[in-house]
């Protein structure tokens, strides 16, 4: 009988260390998360109880940070937005991680959340700031992507009167790019941003894609790419002109000129450059030139005809000239 008070005993006191043990370790955590929120809001002087509460037992876990936290009106209506991202610190800018980041308003005593987590994104997101744009006195949410490797980019999400939405989004598809936004005239405004790009979104060309902010909205206005020699085979001659006529180049003056020279006549009629069987074919090399004994004879120092088969389904002949050691295009038809 002893024994059996004896174990009784001993259980009951061991079920009160351990109660002990998880009551403090609760304690120390929520104590963490609380001198952590008040580290991020000592400069703040607006932020409630009710936002620091809010953010401790809804959205902080006991191993994140909170990366960035703003209190200030950044849609102009009279009533401040509490801007937090939350996520783990890494070893430099691009290997920090924010995985949640919401704008959160006190409404009439409690916390409202504006919109869903805009941290959500098919690339991480390394960095959330504010900023302005040109010719526009309210702010605006930058977030930074990456992948951890080759690609920079970004989204820009604005607050309106009615709803929090995404207003720019640049970042390749391809996973290879870097994407900026800049301050040309250095006032504090964002007033534009460049894509750079050079993987097979692009067939290999190097490209920068230049954009500026005018009329609250962001507009294509420039495009340059890094072209190489001018080509001096005949199938050298199609693959490029093909190939800068599927990428729609459209604001590149160099293209334009260099379209100009491979083809001196309008024969585009003869093509459909947005198939996307042709993209296909020049970004994963399934462009077929044939080159059977019929199509070198008709070579003759001053004329050649080239055949080109996307997959075998459709084969189209260009007919090119040579004048002054420089070859051109002056037709195509489409034979099959």
């Amino acid at each position: 009988m002893k024994k059996i008070v004896s174990m009784l005993v001993l259980i009951i006191l061991s079920m009160n260390l351990i109660s002990c043990s998880r009551n403090t370790v609760d304690k120390v955590d929520n104590e963490k998360n609380d001198n952590q929120i008040e580290n991020a809001v000592k400069k703040t002087s607006n932020t409630s109880d009710l936002i620091k509460a809010y953010i401790n037992e809804k959205l902080i876990e006991d191993n994140e940070k909170i990366l960035f936290y703003s209190d200030e009106d950044i849609d102009l209506d009279g009533n401040n937005e509490v801007i937090v991202a939350i996520g783990t610190e890494g070893e430099d800018k691009l290997s920090t991680y924010i995985g949640k980041a919401y704008v959160l308003k006190e409404i009439d005593g409690e916390i409202k959340q504006i919109g869903d987590n805009f941290a959500e994104s098919i690339y991480a997101v390394y960095e959330v700031k504010l900023i302005s744009l040109a010719g526009d006195e309210k702010k605006y949410i930058y977030c930074g992507l990456t992948n951890g490797a080759n690609l920079i980019g970004f989204s820009i999400f604005e607050l309106g009167d009615k709803e929090f939405k995404e207003i720019a989004y640049s970042a390749s598809p391809t996973g290879a790019g870097s994407d900026e936004i800049i301050d040309s005239d250095n006032d504090g405004k964002i007033d534009g941003y460049v894509q750079n790009r050079w993987s097979y979104d692009v067939l290999y060309y190097p490209v920068k894609n230049i954009y500026e902010y005018n009329n609250q909205k962001f507009e294509l206005v420039k495009t340059e790419v890094e072209l190489p020699e001018y080509p001096n085979t005949p199938e050298e001659i199609v693959r490029e002109y093909i190939a800068l006529n599927v990428l729609e180049f459209q604001k590149s003056e160099e293209v334009s000129e260099r379209l100009g020279k491979l083809c001196s006549q309008d024969v585009r009629g003869g093509i459909d450059f947005s198939n996307e069987e042709l993209f296909e074919a020049l970004a994963f090399e399934k462009l077929e030139f044939e080159s059977d004994q019929e199509i070198a004879a008709k070579e003759n120092g001053a004329k050649a005809n080239v055949i080109v088969s996307v997959e075998g389904n459709k084969r189209y002949k260009f007919t090119l000239n040579k004048e002054n050691d420089i070859w051109s295009i002056e037709n195509i038809v489409r034979i099959s």
